[in-house]
This record gives structure tokens, sequence and C-alpha cells, in this order.
């Protein structure tokens, strides 16, 4: 199955496939952000086809600026068990390897920060 899995804070929409159940894979992404699944378009692999549509959109790795274009395909596509499914379990950052129970490093959580004010002053002008 293809999923549209985006940040809660970022905005940005990961465009992937799983042949896992969607709440398995969900919690198995590593991200400093809150994930919540938009969609998922059942029976279908090819990721790479959305990926190319929208490589416009592009900001790293599999993930997608929140545009408009990007956020209107999402919205026709259809209602599934699957669509509004929050991340659960661990936060994100305890979900990483070898970083159990351990807070983040100041410095890190400064340059996250910092890198989300850009983002919301960006996607929000």
């Amino acid at each position: 199955m293809v999923y549209f899995i985006q940040g809660v804070e970022t905005g940005n929409i990961k465009i992937g496939h799983t042949t896992n159940h969607i709440s398995t894979r969900l919690n198995q992404i590593q991200s400093s952000d809150r994930l919540i699944c938009l969609k998922v378009i059942l029976g279908s692999d090819d990721d790479r086809m959305y990926q190319d549509k929208f490589r416009h959109l592009w900001s790293h790795g599999e993930w997608f600026r929140p545009e408009k274009d990007l956020l209107d395909f999402i919205g026709t596509l259809p209602e599934n068990e699957y669509a509004n499914l929050k991340q659960t379990g661990l936060s994100p950052w305890d979900r990483q390897s070898g970083n159990k129970g351990k807070s983040l490093p100041s410095s890190q959580k400064e340059k996250i920060s910092e890198s989300m004010k850009q983002v919301h002053s960006a996607v929000c002008v």
C-alpha cells in the first residue's frame, strides 16, 4: 500500500509504501515530529509514481512540502480505516535505537526549534 503521512509540526508529507500494517510502519518512521496518516492507497506499491508527480514539492528523502496541489490530491483519495491514524507508543526520539530513555541534547533541541520556526514562517506566509 502507498501511504501519505504528515508531520504534525512541520506539515511535511512522506509518500512511501509498505507491505506491513500501516500502524506498524507509522511507528517505525524515525522523525522528530509527531506523525499522522492522512490517506492510504490500498493495492498499490508504486510510491515512485506519486513521488515523481510531486517532485516539484520535494523537501528531502521521501518528504514533500504540504502545498495545495499535493493536499488537494490527497483530499481526492477515498477514505479508509487508515485515515487519521496517529503514531502511538514511545516518542520519536525514544524509538531510535540506542537512545531509549535518553533526552535530546539541548543543542539538538535548539537546531530543531530553529528549523521548525523557519518551516512555519515559510508555510504560513
